[in-house]
């Protein structure tokens, strides 16, 4: 749900759309977690306005009976200043976490990113929470670059997102069950 380039994805809406197709399970996060913002006021106002849609996709869940898990998308810029992810999740509606490598700075490998990944795992672990990872056939978004994660915390339910490069993610699959 949310902005997705000019579009807008209203938050009720999308969850109507599955519950109308039969869903009855969903994850969701929200696109405007995507939207760059210069200052720090434009961030509040950004934060506010995601969290707005997660709460209006939760009260139409309900409504309707839909089992929804709200993922929170994590943006490597929102944590530069020291806020932690154990205090996002904790003061939010979030079950999960989303990763996605085109993102934000997921890009690199600098200290900062990895600790940042630790930490999100570190998260989950401890909530029970699983992590929706985006794959794909670039380097930066192959499944082999998480296999450290993959390795180092096996009680956290890693989803891989379109299983991009097949043969990789299925011995991944092999490898580690809990991903």
């Amino acid at each position: 749900c949310g902005q997705y380039y000019e579009n807008y994805y209203q938050p009720a809406n999308i969850v109507k759309a599955l519950y109308n197709n039969g869903i009855k399970n969903a994850w969701l996060s929200s696109t405007t977690s995507c939207i760059e913002w210069s200052n720090h006021k434009e961030k509040e106002y950004l934060i506010k306005h995601i969290n707005d849609e997660i709460e209006e996709a939760i009260v139409t869940a309900n409504k309707l009976g839909l089992n929804l898990t709200p993922l929170y998308w994590v943006v490597p810029k929102r944590h530069i200043d020291g806020e932690s992810v154990e205090d996002v999740i904790k003061n939010s509606h979030y079950k999960g976490f989303k990763i996605h490598t085109k993102v934000g700075e997921w890009q690199n490998d600098t200290p900062f990113i990895r600790n940042l990944f630790n930490e999100v795992c570190l998260c989950a672990d401890k909530y029970n929470y699983p992590i929706l990872i985006h794959t794909g056939v670039d380097i930066v978004d192959s499944p082999n670059r998480f296999e450290e994660y993959f390795s180092n915390y096996t009680n956290v339910k890693f989803v891989l997102a379109h299983c991009k490069e097949s043969a990789t993610i299925i011995e991944l699959f092999k490898k580690y069950p809990h991903v």
